[in-house]
């Protein structure tokens, strides 16, 4: 039997949906199938041995239209192949649009570098939790376009198919740069952070944060130069004590919960109440 690897990080749930249905999908193409969060590899949690697996998955959402901080120090860290192992990327983001397309880019170099066959890509959506949250039943119909969609994908790697995004030279050199500075930038998203009262000083915000950028220190909330950007610290915290000086409006009022939003009652079918985004229509016909 084959054996799959699927290694992921997902900061508030959109990505492990997505690696979860992954494994689901070649599961029932007959695969044996391994999921592995990246961060418990970065944090050593579990010792890497990719000459196990036949096929190799990286998944991870997309930030600043570029890596997270926490994806790109996996990658770099990833032993070089000695056999072209294959290897595919899905990346999850609020839209699948173009600019969006050349998220990946700069992880399939480090791949290739290290001797890798990347042999697919592919972007989903399921919603968005920076500024604007989708409606839930916009979210659904995501969802429920994304599983259609990783099933096709995978089997469609499984029968040796390749896919790639592509777009013109003038974008690509443009998100390329935006994806460089953006990340230097969201690296220092925790300096930004401010801790109001209602912290309790429970520890969940540093035990659950995947860049290792949270501290307590002398009985205060700390934020260090490292950060993913995922934002898992502010909307895991249960007593919504987290939040941002300047850059308070990516945060959705409320907070942003995937799992709550897809199990909510209601008609997956039913007209949208909320904004419907640009690519919403094509997404869920294709």
């Amino acid at each position: 039997m084959k054996k799959l690897g699927v290694f992921y990080f997902s900061g508030t749930g959109n990505t492990e949906i997505a690696a979860k249905h992954v494994a689901q999908a070649f599961i029932q193409l007959g695969w044996s199938v391994e999921l592995i969060r990246i961060e418990d590899v970065n944090k050593k949690k579990i010792q890497l041995d990719i000459n196990q697996y036949d096929l190799i998955g990286l998944g991870s959402q997309v930030i600043g239209y570029g890596i997270p901080r926490v994806v790109r120090n996996f990658a770099r860290a990833f032993p070089a192949a000695s056999d072209n192992k294959k290897v595919f990327v899905f990346r999850t983001a609020g839209g699948v649009v173009p600019s969006n397309y050349n998220a990946s880019k700069g992880l399939i170099r480090i791949l290739k570098h290290k001797h890798y066959d990347v042999c697919y890509e592919e972007l989903f959506s399921i919603g968005s939790n920076w500024i604007v949250k989708y409606d839930d039943v916009i979210m659904k119909q995501l969802y429920i376009a994304t599983i259609r969609k990783i099933t096709r994908m995978c089997k469609a790697i499984e029968q040796g198919e390749r896919h790639f995004y592509k777009t013109g030279i003038a974008l690509r050199i443009k998100m390329g740069v935006i994806a460089t500075f953006s990340s230097g930038i969201l690296s220092l998203l925790g300096k930004d952070a401010v801790i109001d009262k209602s912290c309790t000083e429970c520890g969940l915000c540093v035990k659950r944060c995947p860049a290792e950028n949270i501290s307590i220190e002398k009985g205060k909330v700390k934020f260090h130069a490292s950060c993913s950007a995922c934002l898992r610290c502010v909307y895991s915290c249960p007593n919504y004590a987290i939040n941002f000086r300047l850059l308070h409006f990516v945060i959705i009022p409320g907070g942003y919960n995937v799992k709550i939003s897809l199990s909510a009652d209601g008609n997956p079918d039913e007209k949208p109440n909320g904004k419907i985004p640009p690519f919403f229509q094509e997404y869920v016909e294709d």
